[in-house]
């Protein structure tokens, strides 16, 4: 009887001894817990090589992960088709790849899965597995996500011009009259009510000429009169004078005054004395 029981718990304890180590690699159902992950083991580089005219190395930020597959990230470890050299990864839309695993042979051999963590998140990433200067055949991979930024709309993009009222047509302002500027234009006469209601014109002179300063007067005669009658103003030479040119001319018109009345009384008292 105790034969059977001592060979029943020497199986359960192999069994549960064999059953550890498997629960420890994960065998592809380990979830990823970020960056922090205590399974992500030490930087690694596998060097760079050339595929397809194209050369692939792996990023600064590249560490070995402590087991034989990728863990389950955003996108769950995934098997490729034919065992590609590259896989191109693309993120869903409003995400951005952060971070991603990729295997290609064993662990035993040193080539197990690799942590990639991308500095600045991509929404595209062509990833290769390098080893042995060589681009080796990628198995499967798993990918994580982060939300992509919300682009800020600027304030031109919502400046919008403000719609025409239909029907009603665009009047484009009438430009105000300019001076034509010309030298030499007369300017537009003066007319005026003249003596006895008649109508004059008067002719400005421009300044600066060489005649006296005077203006034609013409002057329309009566309806019955045959001829029209041009009067000549007085001239600027003719104007009376100031200062002491008047001074002179006055006290000579004095002198003249005198000289008349003084012979006038000497002319009647000859008359006199002669009767």
């Amino acid at each position: 009887m105790r034969t059977p029981l001592a060979l029943g718990a020497a199986v359960l304890l192999t069994l549960g001894l064999g059953a550890g180590p498997a629960a420890a690699t994960g065998g592809g159902q380990d979830r990823w817990e970020g960056p922090g992950d205590s399974r992500t083991g030490e930087i690694w580089n596998g060097g760079e090589a050339t595929s397809g005219g194209k050369a692939y190395g792996w990023p600064e930020k590249t560490y070995s992960w402590i087991g034989d597959v990728c863990p389950d990230m955003d996108e769950p470890k995934t098997d490729t088709d034919d065992e590609p050299e590259t896989v191109t990864l693309t993120a869903p839309e409003g995400k951005l790849i952060s971070t991603y695993c990729v295997k290609s042979g064993s662990d035993g051999k040193g080539n197990g899965p690799k942590i990639v963590t991308l500095d600045v998140p991509q929404p595209e990433v062509e990833i290769s597995y390098v080893a042995d200067n060589k681009c080796k055949d990628i198995s499967h991979y798993a990918v994580a996500y982060v939300d992509a930024p919300t682009p800020t709309p600027s304030p031109d993009d919502s400046t919008e011009p403000s719609p025409v009222p239909s029907g009603e047509p665009v009047v484009d302002p009438e430009p105000s009259p300019e001076p034509s500027g010309e030298p030499g234009t007369d300017p537009t006469p003066e007319v005026s009510e003249g003596p006895e209601g008649r109508p004059q014109t008067v002719v400005p002179v421009e300044p600066g000429s060489d005649e006296p300063r005077a203006s034609e007067v013409a002057v329309d005669a009566e309806e019955d009169a045959p001829d029209v009658e041009t009067v000549r103003a007085q001239t600027q030479a003719e104007l009376p004078q100031t200062g002491p040119g008047r001074a002179i001319g006055i006290a000579v018109g004095a002198l003249v005054l005198v000289g008349a009345g003084v012979g006038a009384v000497l002319f009647a008292r000859s008359r006199r004395a002669g009767a």
